[in-house]
């Protein structure tokens, strides 16, 4: 499922229209992605390195082949979940209490009360504040890596994120919303260098963390039932069940 060596797209293809997948300003090749294998150390690495996500739209002539799609990253293969803002270093299957400069972490019942009014605000928790949230509360923690050039990523904004809240999904998730270009890094990591929007979700196992991947935009039905079975513990749906409105790169004829 590599997208490595993927051409330079057609000035068609990368006008920022919701009715054609559009690509970042600058294009940079793309690692290979690994879906439903542990993620490696040099994987983990290329990740930082690449850049220039696909912006997934409504084109019916390509689609990503499953849509949701579980990564393990348990303590066997390494995998811990990315660093968010300076100082918080993001704690393993089995590591202890996280520190931030130094100092411990509000009370599980204080930063519970904190993240549940920030979101009943309507505002969005940063990936550090929710990973501590998780962290603290046990909920899975579920990221929308988003930008402001991605007309789709808009629609998951402003449309299906709000009709999630107004749902009641929300308060069952340490919820967050990663823009691309003020968190590169991060962003990246999160999606591997895939395609966005991208809803990404950690959910603690017996057997370590697994990570959902819900790829393009979608319906807030959509959504909704990717939340209820990722965190039930679901397997991901077979290749014929494709969820809305989601697209491949527009050179990528392989998938």
């Amino acid at each position: 499922m590599g997208v490595q060596g993927r051409g330079r797209s057609t000035p068609e293809a990368t006008r920022a229209s919701p009715a054609a997948p559009c690509r970042a300003p600058t294009g940079y090749p793309q690692p290979a992605h690994t879906q439903g294998r542990p993620l490696s150390k040099s994987v983990r690495s290329q990740t930082r390195r690449a850049a220039a996500p696909v912006c997934l739209g409504q084109s019916p002539a390509c689609r990503h082949p499953s849509g949701i799609e579980r990564v393990c990253t348990g303590r066997n293969a390494g995998g811990r979940r990315p660093v968010g803002d300076a100082g918080h270093a993001v704690p393993g299957p089995t590591a202890g209490i996280a520190t931030l400069n130094g100092e411990r972490l509000m009370t599980s019942l204080a930063f519970s009360a904190l993240a549940s009014w920030v979101l009943a605000a309507g505002g969005a928790q940063t990936y550090a504040e929710a990973d501590r949230q998780s962290t603290e509360t046990g909920r899975p923690l579920v990221v929308l890596v988003s930008a402001d050039w991605c007309p789709a990523c808009h629609v998951m904004e402003q449309t299906v994120i709000p009709q999630a809240r107004k749902r009641g999904l929300l308060r069952k998730l340490a919820f967050a919303i990663v823009n691309y270009d003020q968190e590169q890094d991060l962003a990246l990591q999160l999606t591997e260098s895939g395609p966005i929007p991208q809803v990404v979700m950690y959910r603690r196992t017996p057997q370590g963390w697994l990570k959902w991947r819900l790829v393009g935009s979608q319906s807030v039905d959509a959504f909704e039932a990717f939340v209820n079975q990722a965190s039930d513990g679901g397997e991901p749906p077979a290749a014929s069940q494709k969820p809305t409105e989601t697209a491949q790169g527009p050179n990528d004829s392989s998938r």
